[in-house]
């Protein structure tokens, strides 16, 4: 048995997982991607045995996406095809009937809902998975919602919890001590329009939060864009710009001194970067437009959520975060409690593996 698992691109967050993986099915797993410059999440690095290159993303009308070279890979009875499931990239629809016409058992491993989806994309979603013989979604919540929302699949449906390899993390995150930590706020993500982190650059302004320091960790498109939106709103003193990064020294340094993070728009997998480092988080409530990580957030207890959109809003929680020593302390030992346990990539290779096992002894069904 072959299993061959196609994805977009390889970012670092994803290696070690599929380095797991490639462990336990030895030399028959293989991971097909496409090189896509993703800045420091896909900075050079020694390619593994396991990793299959192939052709670019192509982008052949608006809204449809082409893998070239993933119809050329080869499947046969009894492999196991995993799939990103993006309903608008054609060729990996087609490599899900490729794999059904040969005899293959395949997954489509993706979201259930996405920031900010219509609900004619979701419909078109929840038909299209049917081209596989199972889905795993990135969180227990949204196998809940799924179900909830009277959606049904054939086959298995469950989740791995997407997380992080948090190994580097542990060895680098020093104790939260909330007297030590001062008045710094830390933001770890990719400067694009999704993270919104123009909404805490106005918040900065705002007089009760005047001694508040914000560090962005991270690249992006915006990049000058809010450096100089920090400029014309005079807190560009308080801003420390530390670049694109994922050398976890560098991070921690950053992280182990901040009292909290923060991130205006739809969080994904920096939420548990920062619950990693054990910082209380700072998040819209708005669960629509977040991403499906914001199912290992729970308000109060891991941190503080705000009006999506609202500068004062926004303010008022980073004060009343900053200003209840003990209460961060409790936040930050949970944050730290969830993310180890159910939001690590260990832990999702333990449940990829269960799944993929169920999904193999299972008899077919059409």
């Amino acid at each position: 048995m072959k299993v061959a698992v196609f994805q977009p691109a390889l970012p670092a967050y994803r290696v070690d997982f599929f380095r797991r993986l490639a462990q336990a099915y030895g030399s028959c797993f293989a991971l097909y991607y496409s090189p896509v410059d993703m800045g420091a999440l896909t900075s050079a690095h020694d390619v593994q045995p396991w990793e299959r290159p192939i052709g670019v993303m192509r982008h052949p009308v608006r809204g449809v996406e082409w893998q070239v070279g993933a119809l050329s890979v080869r499947i046969n009875r009894g492999d196991l095809v995993v799939v990103c499931g993006a309903p608008r990239t054609l060729s990996t629809l087609l490599v899900l009937l490729k794999a059904r016409l040969k005899g293959a058992r395949s997954i489509w491993w993706g979201q259930y809902w996405t920031a900010g989806a219509s609900p004619r994309r979701q419909r078109m979603t929840m038909r299209l998975v049917h081209l596989a013989d199972a889905i795993l979604f990135y969180t227990d919540a949204e196998v809940a919602r799924f179900h909830a929302e009277g959606w049904r699949h054939r086959g298995p449906v469950g989740s791995l919890n997407n997380g992080l390899d948090l190994t580097d993390v542990v060895r680098t995150r020093q104790p939260y001590q909330a007297s030590a930590r001062g008045r710094s706020l830390l933001f770890i993500g990719r400067l694009t329009a999704k993270a919104d982190l123009g909404l805490a650059i106005h918040a900065l302004a705002r007089p009760e939060l005047s001694d508040v320091t914000l560090h962005v960790i991270g690249d992006g498109d915006q990049r000058v864009q809010l450096r100089a939106q920090a400029e014309a709103l005079n807190v560009a003193d308080r801003i420390v710009w530390h670049g694109g990064t994922t050398d976890e020294r560098r991070i921690g340094e950053v992280a182990n001194r901040c009292a909290a993070f923060i991130y205006p728009g739809q969080v994904g997998l920096s939420l548990i970067h920062a619950m990693g480092y054990g910082l209380p988080c700072l998040v819209h409530g708005d669960s629509a437009q977040q991403m499906p990580e914001i199912a290992a957030f729970e308000d109060g207890k891991t941190g503080r959520m705000f009006e999506r959109g609202s500068v004062e809003s926004l303010a008022q929680a980073a004060v009343a975060l900053l200003e209840t020593p003990a209460e961060r302390e409790a936040m930050a030992a949970r944050c730290i409690q969830i993310v180890e346990d159910a939001y690590t990539t260990a832990r999702m290779a333990e449940r990829f593996l269960a799944f993929a096992d169920r999904l193999m002894k299972a008899e077919p069904v059409e």
